[in-house]
This record gives structure tokens, sequence and C-alpha cells, in this order.
């Protein structure tokens, strides 16, 4: 019985052992296959590297300021009694935009003026007294504090009576009132803004490392998107002394000519700071870069036709290249454009699709019939 057990078992191990080392070789075999079978070429549109000249400038995004720009508000409380301005309307300084009523105030400097003139007359008699040394310096002295502090009261009022009425501080365009006839107003409510669009201020920010290349002067370019169009020019009227602590960038101010108004405070606006010199550089498209936390790659397309890709592997094709990647160092961007500052030479064509796809010494065709054509101011059709 042991005997019959242990012959049992044998085969068992046998038969298991067997079958384990096929599936080791089928296996083994299936791998050696994959790995040495040739892939197919992928197929990509290029790009060549070329020398061109940029204008030297630097790009920021910046936001339209108005010169002055306020809500105009009152500094005393009152009830609107009339209004003399209409939405959007230009005014000059010095204006009257709003009326409060005042009949309270009136009556008060009318008794005011009452007291001032018989304080007067007053100080008039003892003045004439004293001079006949029957009142003495003191009751002269007494009668011109009297005096003066009627006429303080009356000046006071008056300043009060001049308070509501509200007037432009500054030329500029009106905006929508806020409040109607007969409103209540507090001190500090705010009545129609007022902003003065001619000329008006963009300002933007710089990284710190370009702080040594700005001065005030330089001319600046303005786009918006509200007139895609146009740019406006200014110059560089101011730069803050100071680099922010938090983002290490500094803020800089240009002035620019707006007589038509275009230009309205709080529009987004692509601003150009235009430098001296020329900016010679390589450039490429963008979509030719392959970006990642380990640096930036291209594909130079290099193996020409009728070269073997390995010995004893079959020619290569007349159409098929193959790309070897190259680490790059890049720069500023243009519109669909890159500088790449290191790594690359004019004349050099690299991979510019498909660039997922392939590895250092990826096989690829090249077809270049309907690659779209880069430029420095892209349009896109439907911005």
């Amino acid at each position: 019985m042991t005997k019959r057990m242990i012959i049992m078992l044998t085969i068992v191990v046998v038969l298991f052992g067997g079958l384990f080392a096929l599936k080791f070789v089928i296996g083994k075999g299936v791998q050696e296959f994959f790995d040495n079978m040739q892939q197919p070429p992928v197929t990509i549109t290029t790009a060549r590297a070329e020398r061109a000249i940029w204008p030297n400038e630097l790009t920021a995004v910046g936001t339209i300021v108005a010169v002055n720009g306020i809500n105009v508000t009152t500094e005393v409380a009152g009830q609107v009694k009339s209004i003399a301005f209409e939405s959007g309307a230009q005014v000059k300084a010095g204006q009257v935009l709003v009326q409060l009523d005042v009949s309270s105030e009136s009556a008060s400097l009318e008794n005011l003026r009452a007291q001032s003139k018989l304080s007067e007359t007053s100080l008039k008699r003892i003045e004439r007294l004293y001079k006949l040394d029957t009142l003495s310096k003191s009751d002269l002295e007494q009668a011109q504090a009297t005096h003066d502090s009627a006429q303080a009261q009356v000046r006071a009022q008056q300043a009060m009576i001049d308070k509501k009425t509200i007037r432009a501080p500054f030329d500029g365009e009106l905006g929508i009132r806020r409040i109607n006839l007969g409103e209540y107003l507090d001190p500090g409510a705010a009545i129609v803004p007022l902003q003065s669009l001619d000329p008006v201020y963009v300002d933007f920010t710089m990284p710190e490392r370009y702080l040594s290349q700005l001065q005030a002067g330089y001319e600046v370019t303005v786009r918006i998107d509200a007139f895609e169009d146009m740019s406006f020019t200014g110059k560089v009227v101011a730069i803050e002394p100071q680099v922010d602590v938090s983002t290490r960038n500094f803020k800089l101010r240009a002035r620019l000519p707006n007589p038509d108004g275009r230009l309205r405070p709080g529009a987004f606006a692509d601003v150009a700071v235009t430098l001296p010199g020329q900016n010679q550089v390589i450039e490429l498209p963008k979509n030719a870069i392959a970006y990642s936390p380990y640096g930036n790659t291209v594909y130079i397309v290099q193996a020409k036709s009728g070269q073997s890709a390995g010995e004893g592997d079959e020619p290569v094709p007349e159409d098929v290249f193959t790309v070897r990647e190259r680490f790059v160092k890049t720069g500023e961007a243009r519109g669909d454009f890159i500088a790449v500052t290191d790594g690359l030479e004019g004349g050099e064509e690299v991979a510019a699709t498909g660039l997922f796809r392939l590895h250092s010494g990826s096989a690829v065709k090249i077809d270049n019939s309907d690659k779209p054509e880069p430029t420095l101011t892209p349009d896109p059709a439907d911005s």
C-alpha cells in the first residue's frame, strides 16, 4: 500500500512539473516574441527650429485704471431736493450734481446772521464808550470775543449749507445714478460713479528678474478684448520701489492717451513693454515641446531612409525615419511659438505631434500635408 502511494505521488509530481515547465516555456516564448516584434512606425508631423528676431519686449497682464475715479458721495446727511445730472453725462469740475434740502439750515443761518449783526452793533457801541473811558478794556475784549464767535457760527452754518450742494470734484464721465429724488441720504452714501477717462493708467506686474531691464519712459502697447483689432500705446510713468514679498513681483504703471474713451477702468489688458535692441532667438512651435517635471524635451528626426534599425533587422523603408529624445531649455513664449535657449540649433527638424507615443529610437512616418501653420499673432476662429 505504501509503495503504491509513493508511485502515485511520483506520477502526480511529474505531471504537474511538466505542466509548469510547459507553461514557463510558452510564456517565455510569447514574451520574447512581443519584445522582439517590430513596432509599426508612428505617423507624425514635424517642425523646423528657426533662427528669428523677435521684438525685444516683455509681456504681462494688467488692469486699466482711471487717473481719477471715485463714487461721488455726500459728506452730510440730508434729503435729495434736486438732481442736476443724467446718468452717463460728461461733467466739469465744480458742476452741481445734487442739491440736498437746506431749508432748516438756511433758517438757522438767518438767525445766526442776525445775532452776528447785533454783536457787531454792540461791539461798536462798547468801542465808543471805551474811548471815553466809560468801560474797561475787559468789557471791550468780551464784546470782541462775542462778535468773533457770532461770525464763526455764521461761517460754520454756511459751510454746512455748502456741503449740501454736491459738486463734481474733477472733469470726467458719470456712471449710473444710485439715488432718487426725495431719498434721505446718510453721510458717505454713494450717489454716482465718476471716472476721468483721458488719459488712463494701466497697472501691471513683472517678475523681479526683470527689475534691472525696465525703467520709466519705455513704450508700452496695450490690447483689450473689447477691441481685438486695435492697440493702444503709452509710456511707463512709474515703477514701484519695492518687490512684493509674497509674489516676488513688482508693480509698474503706464499712462495711455484715451481721447475716444475706449479704455475703461477695470478692463483686463494685455501689456507689452518694448525694450531697446533686438532679441535673436531659436523659435519652435509650443506643441513640439514635451513638458515634464524632469525637464522639457524634443524628439529630433535623425535616421534617414535605407538605414537599418539594427543587426538582423529588416531595412528601414524609404519613408521611415527614427527620432532621438533631447533635453532642451525654453524661454519666453509668444503666440504659437516658444524660444529655445539651449539644446537646439537652427535648422534641426523635430516631431511636432504624437509626442506621447514616442521614445528614443522610435520609427516614424512624416505627414505634413495637413498640419496647421503656427504664428506669432494667433487669431482663433472662435475668439
